[in-house]
C-alpha cells in the first residue's frame, strides 16, 4: 500500500525536526565563549578555564546527544543511554562555569548544575527502556505437541470449508472439523482417550486436511465431475469414521466409569462399610438405604 503524499511529507518533517534536536544548547551555551576571551584577555586563569572548559563540556555533551536525536530519527539504534550523559554533561558545564567563572560557592555551583542537568532531562526526556529479551519458545513435545498439531490441522480444515464453491462439500469439510474439536476435546481431557486417538489424529485427521486443501487448490481451474463424486465419497466416508472415533472415545469413558464404580464398590465391601446382601435384598424391594 503507497502511503499519501501527506503523510509521506509529514514523516520527513518529523524525522527533520527530530534530528534537529539540541541546537538550542549550542545558542544557550555561546555566551561563555565571550566570557572565556574576557578572561583570556584580562588574564583571568578562572573565568578562562570556568568558561571555556563549560562550554566545552557542554558542546561536546550536545554535538553526542544530536548524534543519538539523529539515529532515533532515522530509526537506526542510538548509543546507549545517551540522554542520561547529555544532561549529566551540561550539569557539569554549568557547575563548572557558575563555581570557577562567576566565583559562586561549591555548594551553590552543584545546585546550578542539577537545575541545568534537571532541565536537560525534563526537555528532552528520559532514555528509552530497552525491550526486555523474549526467551526463545520452548518447542512442544509429547501429547502437547499431537494436541497442538492437531488444532492447527483442524484450523486449516476449517480454512478449506470457508472456500470450497460448493455448498455440500462446505458443509460436510465443517462437520468433520466439528466432529474433529470434539475427538480432541475428548483427547486432551483423558491422556487415556489421547492415547487411543494418537494414530486417529495423526493418520485420519492428518489425511482429511490434507485432501481437503488440494482439492481446494486443484478445483479452481478444473471442473471434473468424476473428482467431484470421488470427493464426496471420500467426504461421507470421513464424516462416518470422525464419528465412529468420537463415539468410541465416549464409550471408553463409559466403560471406565463402569470399571471405576465397581473398584470402589468392592473396596468399600471389603472394608466392612457396605453389607452387600443387606444393600442388595434392600434395593431389590425398594426401599431406601437409611445413611
Amino acid at each position: 500500500m503507497i502511503s499519501p503524499p501527506s503523510d509521506d511529507l509529514w514523516e520527513r518533517a518529523r524525522r527533520f525536526r527530530h534530528g534537529q534536536r539540541g541546537w538550542s544548547l549550542f545558542v544557550l551555551s555561546a555566551p561563555l565563549i565571550g566570557a572565556a576571551i574576557t578572561g583570556l584577555a584580562t588574564g583571568n586563569l578562572n573565568v578562562l578555564v570556568g568558561a571555556g572548559g563549560a562550554w566545552a563540556v557542554i558542546v561536546a555533551g550536545t554535538i553526542a546527544a544530536r548524534r543519538g536525536f539523529a539515529a532515533e530519527a532515522e530509526g537506526r539504534p542510538a548509543p546507549r543511554r545517551f540522554r542520561s550523559r547529555f544532561a549529566v554533561m551540561v550539569g557539569a558545564g554549568t557547575a563548572l562555569a557558575a563555581y570557577l567563572a562567576a566565583g559562586s560557592p561549591l555548594i551553590v555551583a552543584g545546585l546550578f548544575g542539577l537545575g541545568a542537568a534537571a532541565g536537560v532531562r525534563l526537555l528532552y526526556g528520559p532514555d528509552p527502556v530497552p525491550p526486555a529479551p523474549k526467551e526463545p519458545e520452548k518447542p512442544l513435545e509429547g501429547d502437547a505437541a499431537v494436541i497442538a498439531e492437531a488444532k492447527a490441522r483442524i484450523t486449516r480444515l476449517e480454512a478449506a470449508a470457508a472456500v470450497v464453491p460448493q455448498r455440500d462439500f462446505a458443509e460436510a469439510i465443517a462437520r468433520i472439523a466439528a466432529l474433529g474439536r470434539r475427538i480432541v476435546a475428548e483427547a486432551e481431557g483423558d491422556p487415556n482417550d489421547l492415547r487411543r486417538a494418537r494414530r486417529f489424529l495423526a493418520i485420519t485427521l492428518e489425511g482429511a486436511e490434507g485432501v481437503a486443501n488440494r482439492y481446494v487448490e486443484t478445483h479452481r481451474g478444473l471442473a471434473s465431475p468424476v473428482l467431484e463424486q470421488n470427493f464426496r465419497t471420500l467426504l461421507a466416508d470421513l464424516e462416518q469414521s470422525f464419528a465412529q472415533q468420537l463415539a468410541s472415545l465416549k464409550e471408553s469413558d463409559v466403560r471406565a466409569l463402569d470399571v471405576d464404580i465397581a473398584v470402589l464398590q468392592q473396596r468399600l465391601r471389603e472394608e466392612g462399610m457396605v453389607d452387600a446382601t443387606e444393600r442388595t435384598s434392600t434395593v431389590q424391594s425398594g426401599e431406601k438405604v437409611p445413611r
